[in-house]
């Protein structure tokens, strides 16, 4: 199966992205390491959410004062 991403579907998501360079050196939080990085992410960005399905990232509900939630529960509060 191929799979073909339209370049103007790229284009929405670099206009509304912001590029984030990580400097921050999180410590092992998920049950899962590669899971630091987006936590890492989080931090480097200033969010107040990380949006996820990951139950990983989910089973710590909150990080550095960063929500963590499912799709559902951040529709519910925006």
């Amino acid at each position: 199966m191929k799979i073909v991403i339209d370049s103007n579907y790229i284009r929405i998501i670099e206009k509304y992205s912001k590029k984030i360079i990580l400097t921050n050196n999180a410590k092992s939080i998920s049950r899962d390491k590669d899971d630091d990085k987006i936590l890492q992410c989080g931090l480097d960005g200033n969010v107040d959410f990380i949006i996820t399905g990951d139950n990983d990232l989910l089973a710590l509900k909150e990080y550095e004062q960063i929500r963590i939630l499912k799709p559902s529960d951040y529709l519910e509060i925006v």
